[in-house]
């Protein structure tokens, strides 16, 4: 896991509350019990992660229960009458507001026997939540959408210091005589969103300026899981979707975009200030080049599409130099097709994500490109800003925002008898992109280094190369050896995407 920026609350899961503008490594060998990391996602104040063997993983701040970490003591004397009452009061005590911090530094596990040993394989991370989606198709959730309560209105709203299996009593079907599952889950910054097979949104948590999509007559807090009508949608199913403050985007199984929520900003891509309390459409291919959306990504009042086209759009707030667009520092209404900038070309993109005041896009070759404006570090005096897009020094002047997409390159020291090398090299994430298969057949992948590249044999100088530049080196032979690349690549089990970045 790489991660970078603000980490006053050890959201980064290093250790330590120490803030990053650089990409640190935090291995699944030292710190996920040697197990490989398949996804991440990232709330306010905290982190959660769900490796391979499909065990989910927490840690940042602990307030309000969003790490669904149980810091209760447990007896073994104690009877189920007793555990359920002490499990009732560290609820009261940790999501109550106030209350004191508690933080876990490192990545703490949290036993499959939670979710009834149905293996976790998707997270994702509200403000002062976390929710956890299981193979069964169940959703879990712990923490708290109502943050700020006294002990007695705790009580009376939905809020956990431990996971709790979310009701969804309207999914079972008589016919089938079952329960339909839950597919994918998403989260705003105070409200959750759950996707079942059938193509049905379900919405709840708070709704302040009608970011659930439920109409006129929704409450403002919406406790259980309630249902947007396929009619809402011209009959069609839902297939992915997204939150940010106050606001909702939603993908149709056509490819169109709709939204609902906080219209002032401009996140919606529709041209209004007002609350838009259903989902309105707000486009589809005509409207993106001719090309539908992919998927959406929310950030706090900026959004970012990726099309089938793999090209990235965004609109929103411009305060946040998060847009990428020409005129930096103005909101944008309308979803706006980001233009290529110096070493950035807006083609091949297979993933986008927002965050508070940065955006970050992941190209079909796994290389990342980060853009957006600076963070305060909380507490911090004098003031102090950091940067959250991992770029160095060399690339950034002081906290003054990336204005447009720039890639992200870390770097590699090498030592050897007679010198250290500092060597530059792009960060690659995601498992589709060639490296893919070095990383997992490592000793396969040297094997071949040292047969084509004799400089990398046992007495050379550059024998201290790590693998992560062996496996560089490999792949930069191939690019500028292509007659036989194509067929080593194939040979190898790999398919040729492309050598962009």
């Amino acid at each position: 896991m790489a991660s970078f920026g603000l980490n006053s609350n050890a959201q980064l899961g290093c250790g330590n509350i120490e803030s990053h503008g650089l990409p640190i490594f935090t291995r699944g060998s030292a710190c996920f019990d040697g197990q490989e990391l398949m996804m991440v996602a990232a709330g306010e104040e905290h982190s959660a992660g769900v490796s391979r063997r499909g065990d989910l993983w927490t840690w940042g701040n602990a307030m309000y229960g969003r790490l669904g970490t149980n810091f209760s003591t447990e007896s073994s004397v104690e009877t189920s009458e007793m555990a359920a009452e002490r499990r009732r009061e560290l609820d009261m005590i940790m999501t109550s507001y106030p209350n004191p911090q508690v933080h876990a530094p490192w990545p703490v596990r949290i036993p499959s026997s939670v979710f009834r040993d149905s293996p976790v394989i998707m997270a994702t991370c509200g403000e002062y939540f976390t929710l956890a989606l299981t193979q069964a198709g169940g959703v879990w959730q712990c923490g708290s959408c109502y943050p700020y309560r006294t002990i007695a209105q705790t009580q009376t709203v939905q809020a956990s210091a431990v996971f709790q299996q979310v009701d969804f009593p309207a999914l079972f079907d008589p016919v089938t005589q079952r329960n339909t599952k839950i597919v994918m889950i998403a989260s705003g910054h105070r409200h959750m969103m759950a996707l079942d097979e059938t193509g049905v949104l379900w919405m709840w948590g708070k709704n302040m300026c009608g970011e659930l999509g439920l109409g006129l007559n929704a409450s403002r807090e919406v406790s259980e899981p309630t249902a947007i009508p396929p009619a809402v949608f011209d009959g069609l199913g839902v297939k992915s979707m997204d939150g940010g403050m106050h606001y909702s985007m939603i993908v149709t199984t056509n490819d169109n975009l709709w939204g609902c929520g906080m219209g002032a900003r401009g996140g919606l891509g529709i041209e209004t200030t007002e609350y838009v309390l259903v989902p309105t459409w707000v486009g589809g291919a005509n409207e993106f080049g001719g090309y539908g959306v992919r998927m959406v990504a929310c950030g706090n009042g900026h959004t970012l599409i990726v099309t089938h086209e793999n090209k990235a759009w965004s609109c929103g707030s411009g305060d946040s130099f998060a847009l990428g667009l020409p005129e930096p520092g103005e909101n944008y209404n309308r979803l706006t097709l980001i233009p290529n900038h110096d070493d950035f070309r807006n083609e091949n993109i297979v993933m986008a994500a927002a965050g508070h005041k940065h955006s970050l896009v992941v190209k079909e070759s796994g290389a990342v490109y980060t853009w957006g404006g600076s963070l305060t570090i909380p507490g911090s005096f004098p003031p102090r800003k950091i940067l959250p897009l991992g770029h160095s020094a060399a690339h950034t002047i002081g906290d003054v925002p990336v204005l447009f997409p720039r890639l992200l390159v870390v770097s590699f020291t090498m030592h050897n008898t007679t010198q250290t090398q500092i060597l530059p090299m792009p960060l690659r994430c995601g498992m589709w992109h060639r490296r893919c298969w070095l990383n997992m057949n490592q000793n396969e992948a040297l094997a071949f280094a040292m047969i084509t590249h004799m400089r990398l044999g046992q007495d050379a100088a550059t024998s201290d190369f790590s693998s992560e530049h062996v496996h560089c080196t490999l792949i930069d032979a191939m690019q500028f050896q292509p007659k036989f690349a194509h067929g080593l690549l194939a040979l190898l089990g790999l398919h040729f995407r492309g050598l962009d970045m």
